[in-house]
């Protein structure tokens, strides 16, 4: 699509009326995207509107003008949100699934997200989500899409087996901290010597592809094979000098001390 159909749909999709004025018009030639934004006549009101070279939607967001005294049920707010989704991408909730929901206190609104899955988990920067006011506007969407290219490795480690290896790697060590009554059976709010781990960073993450384990035990190795310091050569170093180290001259000393000799004589 061209520019000028694609400012058009932007305009149907934003509803811009005659009260807003075209802000900005922009081409991000690294993402292929158009970004058009629209100021309302007061100044601090905005439309925004990002679709990509084939017109689809990626990206919206509105300012209310007025908080609607409408307040509708999370049920109510959720189908307002799908249909919303099902307008752009009706093949939106076959790859997705919804992941939480959330509501913005502040905005007055709630805020549902969906992501795509891979073995239970949620991949990053997937799906999309949207935020519709209590009234069941839609004032904020936003789709990332789908991932195609999965990479799985062909085994991953047992839970059983890292649990065991960040058991071995860690160390104790002896320190003295506060027994917080409401955290701690018999606890007394006073200082106690306790014991506390010692935690590495493997502890936090740990790779479950077996070949990543290996890789990155390798690169340790190597790691510490570089830092290692070799020992500065023995060099006899000399004494220092002490009339230097407290300014004292020896030469002008010397021939002073020989000048008042003579002079005396």
């Amino acid at each position: 699509m061209n520019k000028n159909s694609l400012k058009k749909k932007a305009i149907e999709i934003g509803k811009v009326h005659s009260g807003y004025t075209l802000e900005i018009e922009d081409f991000h030639k690294k993402s292929g995207t158009f970004m058009f934004a629209w100021k309302s006549a007061c100044g601090y009101k905005e439309i925004i509107v990002e679709l990509d070279v084939f017109g689809n939607l990626l990206d919206f967001h509105l300012d209310k003008e007025s908080v609607s005294k409408v307040v509708l049920a999370e049920k109510s707010l959720h189908e307002r949100a799908l249909q919303y989704v099902m307008v752009y991408y009706p093949e939106a909730l076959d790859n997705f699934i919804l992941e939480k929901i959330s509501v913005n206190n502040d905005k007055k609104s709630m805020q549902f997200t969906y992501v795509q899955q891979q073995l239970n988990l949620p991949l990053p920067r997937t799906g999309f989500f949207v935020e519709t006011a209590l009234d069941g506007e839609v004032i904020h969407f936003h789709y990332y899409g789908v991932a195609k290219e999965i990479t799985l490795p062909e085994n991953l480690l047992a839970k059983e087996l890292v649990m065991e290896k960040c058991l071995k790697d860690l160390d104790m060590k002896l320190s003295i901290a506060m027994i917080n009554s409401e955290v701690h059976e018999n606890g007394n709010d006073l200082p106690r010597l306790v014991y506390e781990p010692v935690l590495p960073f493997s502890f936090y993450i740990h790779p479950a592809d077996p070949s990543s384990v290996m890789k990155r035990d390798v690169q340790e190795d190597e790691n510490e094979e570089d830092s290692l310091l070799l020992p500065l050569p023995q060099q006899e170093m000399p004494l220092p000098d002490i009339n230097k180290a407290i300014g004292f001259d020896l030469d002008a000393y010397t021939i002073c001390s020989k000048s008042f000799i003579n002079c005396v004589s």
